[in-house]
């Protein structure tokens, strides 16, 4: 019987609506027609549809003279696209484009949730709230009070434009007004990128004093957006940052701005940030950088960047099947106001390309690499203050492998390199200068293994002879002053950064690496190494990456263990078995907890200074919501802190709050610890861009 009732219904809503593209259609426990055949009577678990509209409510009651639909609820209201309401009471006409709900809940995107007394509807895309309250926290029942709301007197909002409006807003956080506005507008969720207010900053540091921050997004283009932060101080250095970015085709331009007038000298100052890349052919790749910028301490007082220098260049890359070529124009710039920029090659021309090749006839692979560099100083001084160079070098290396009867494996290696050099403004070396250099080495090494159960003892002794003749051709070191012997290049044959520089002579190097795996999750690595200079009167060069003397030492061990407790160190000494370099590094994991700590010592050399420093790190899930870190590094020589932070982010499913304590010696000029302080609030569902974390509704009952 329901169902002839339902079909004959069907047909009678079907010619009532034969002026509309689509019929509605119509389900109810009872349905019921007048005498006049005017007004329809629906009652129990209604459910209306039209087009992608749909309407449920308790009852309606449809006049087709009016082309009214009255229903009362509780009512749940659907437009088809992203407009969810709830309501107690409702009135449409114009085929669901003008209605009156009243008791209402709006839900915008399953994000925005706005309760009001009153909605008035217009051309199905105008809606009205009256006295309303609006939020994007859960709300698990009616006495509950949202994290953060805001009360309005009228609420507009355009769902054509996907813009929302408050009259009169108050905002309150825990139920406490905050903050009065006489009005106040932001994109619906429903925008991804438009124009409107970003998250606020709040900041204090003992440099700049109090700041605060309102970024603005105004989107030019589906593929440009510029951001414009305006900055107020305490102090009174307002400043502007400026922010622009460009997707094309196959490359992106980025461009970061910041100017500043400061109150103490009262000059302006700023820094000028930009990069462009480009995808010139499949393998060809175009990189473009300029930077600028007044100082060091403008950037540590005023922003995040931890810049000590700036570098701006010019640079070509091409990678394929067999090589790797690049060449590129760099000036860089210290910004450290103790160092003589003058005296820095400051210029520097760079362009190398490496070709990786397999020898048909004599087996292994070989690497050819030609080069060709040059530096230029500010300073016309005479000598290292001044020196100017061009210089261009050719370089082969080649090695192969073979696998003995006796399981141990036999290698071959040779590297050689040929280059020409010429300085200018340096009297001492006013010549062309020629030279080639040779290494050749042998080495022999027996992996050994041995099983114990579910474990396995794998320990491989190896040695490498090297040999390279002494070169009495004296150049100017620049190039390989910085290099390091460790574990992870002790065979290798040249340890310098450069072609420049290698170790002259015969010497041998002898090392064990030992591994113990347990389980999956737990093993132990170990190595001990010994490079001897066999026939050599003088020390190791500058630059080999070896301190002076005529034996050195490199140790490393590492293990893991239950996949949560990681330790290793690199240790490096001299023949007298003291310390020349220290490197150790611990780390913690749990499920709610990582912890890590660093430590490297290096003594004083003829290049560098004493340096040794602790770092500490640590994260924490203080609960599900709350999580911290902190980070220190502290200098064991100058027994002081350099500096600490502590940073801390709470996470609803409505808001964001981050915030950051920092001390630090952020002048070079100051020997006074500076202190930054810092609070960020998003409020999630609210502004001109969404944040890219997805939060799902909490759990009321958690």
């Amino acid at each position: 019987m329901i169902k002839i009732k339902l079909f004959s219904l069907f047909v009678c809503l079907t010619f009532w609506y034969s002026e509309l593209v689509a019929a509605p259609s119509l389900i109810a426990d009872m349905i019921t027609v007048t005498q006049d055949g005017n007004t329809i009577i629906a009652k129990g678990n209604v459910e209306v549809t039209y087009n992608n509209i749909t309407l449920n409510a308790e009852a309606i009651r449809y006049n087709k003279l009016t082309d009214q639909i009255k229903a009362s609820g509780p009512i749940t209201f659907f437009d088809g696209q992203k407009s969810l309401i709830l309501a107690d009471n409702a009135t449409f006409n114009e085929q669901f484009r003008e209605a009156v709900l009243t008791g209402t809940k709006f839900v915008l995107s399953n994000s925005l949730k706005i309760t009001s007394e009153k909605i008035i509807r217009k051309n199905g895309s105008i809606n009205n709230f009256y006295n309303t309250r609006a939020s994007t926290c859960k709300i698990c029942s009616k006495n509950d009070t949202p994290l953060w709301e805001i009360r309005a007197k009228r609420i507009y909002h355009d769902e054509k434009l996907r813009q929302i409006y408050f009259y009169k807003p108050q905002f309150r956080f825990w139920g406490i007004p905050m903050a009065y506005l006489p009005f106040m507008s932001f994109p619906d969720p429903t925008v991804s990128r438009a124009e409107g207010f970003l998250t606020p900053e709040f900041s204090y540091s003992t440099s700049t004093n109090t700041r605060f921050t309102l970024p603005y997004f105004l989107p030019l283009t589906d593929h440009s957006d510029v951001i414009v932060s305006p900055t107020i101080s305490m102090n009174g250095s307002n400043s502007l940052g400026f922010g622009y970015r460009h997707l094309f085709k196959n490359s992106d331009l980025n461009i970061d701005a910041f100017g500043i007038n400061d109150p103490i000298d009262q000059t302006a100052k700023g820094y000028l940030f930009a990069n462009f890349n480009s995808q010139l052919r499949s393998k060809r790749n175009l990189r473009l950088q300029y930077q600028r910028a007044s100082n060091l301490n403008l950037l540590s007082n005023y922003t995040n960047k931890d810049n000590k220098s700036t570098e701006s260049h010019i640079e070509v890359t091409e990678i394929g099947k067999s090589y790797y070529g690049s060449s590129g124009l760099y000036d860089s710039t210290i910004l450290n106001t103790e160092a003589n920029n003058n005296y820095m090659p400051n210029l520097n021309f760079k362009s190398n390309v490496d070709y990786f090749l397999v020898p048909n006839k004599l087996g292994g692979h070989a690497k050819l690499s030609i080069s060709a560099d040059g530096y230029k100083r500010m300073s016309t001084l005479d000598g290292v203050f001044g020196r100017d160079a061009i210089m261009t070098n050719f370089a082969l290396s080649w090695q192969r492998e073979s696998l003995t009867n006796s399981g141990g494996i036999f290698g071959i290696k040779s590297f050689t390199t040929a280059g020409l050099a010429k300085y200018h403004n340096d009297s001492e070396n006013p010549n062309l200068i020629s030279q080639i250099r040779q290494i050749a080495g042998i080495e022999f090494s027996l992996p050994m293994l041995r099983k114990y159960g579910e474990t396995s003892l794998i320990y491989t002794p190896k040695i490498q002879f090297v040999f390279s003749p002494p070169n009495k051709v004296a150049q100017p070191n620049e190039i390989s002053q910085h290099s390091e012997v460790s574990y992870s290049n002790f065979f290798n044959l040249n340890h310098s950064y450069g072609y420049d520089r290698v170790v002259d002579g015969m010497h041998l190097k002898t090392g064990l690496e030992t591994s113990y795996f347990m389980s999956k999750d737990e093993q132990i690595n170990l190595f001990i190494g010994n490079f001897t200079k066999i026939n050599g009167n003088n020390a190791f060069a500058t630059g080999s990456g070896l301190e002076s003397g005529i034996s050195s030492n490199v140790g490393a061990l590492k293990f893991i263990l239950a996949d949560k407790i990681s330790f290793d160190a690199d240790i490096a000494t001299n023949s007298a078995l003291k310390i020349t370099r220290n490197n150790m590094r611990f780390t913690y994991k749990e499920k709610h907890m990582d912890l890590y700590s660093h430590y490297f010592y290096k003594p004083k050399n003829e290049n560098t200074d004493e340096r040794s420093e602790l770092n500490f790190g640590s994260e924490f899930n203080i609960t599900r919501r709350t999580n911290a870190a902190l980070s220190l590094a502290y200098s064991t020589k100058e027994n002081k802190t350099l500096y600490s932070k502590l940073h801390s982010q709470y996470k609803h499913d409505c808001m964001t709050v981050d915030f950051y304590l920092s001390r630090d010696f952020n002048s070079t000029s100051s020997g006074i610890p500076g202190i930054k302080l810092g609070l960020q609030l998003e409020l999630i569902g609210i502004g001109a861009r969404q944040s890219s974390r997805v939060y799902n509704e909490t759990n009321c009952a958690g």
